[in-house]
């Protein structure tokens, strides 16, 4: 319904993202939903830290490491953040872990 109101609601698209890439553990079909939500939402916010951070774990699960890393840097390179409490206290930590995490992958 809420994309009915407002297709390019990047927190509505977040959150489907999400809930497709968890789905698409159990059913690998759902990556690709998974990866559209997801390359929507940061297309409508593209100062939101969590969308790069969440899509950037579900190329890192596929093994997708230079594109997971092109994000992680890009969230890091994060001027304005949408919400900056989420930045600074989650991701970019999670980013620089994530990183260090497919370092020489």
């Amino acid at each position: 319904m809420a994309l009915t109101i407002n297709p390019n609601h990047s927190g509505v698209l977040h959150g489907l993202g999400i809930w497709y890439a968890e789905a698409s553990n159990f059913y690998p079909v759902w990556s690709k939903d998974a990866h559209d939500y997801l390359n929507k939402a940061l297309k409508s916010d593209q100062n939101n830290s969590m969308i790069y951070v969440t899509l950037a774990r579900l190329y890192i699960r596929e093994k997708r490491f230079a594109e997971a890393r092109k994000l992680l840097q890009k969230c890091l390179g994060l001027n304005n953040p949408t919400v900056p409490a989420e930045y600074y206290n989650y991701s970019k930590p999670e980013s620089q872990k994530l990183l260090k995490q497919i370092e020489g992958k």
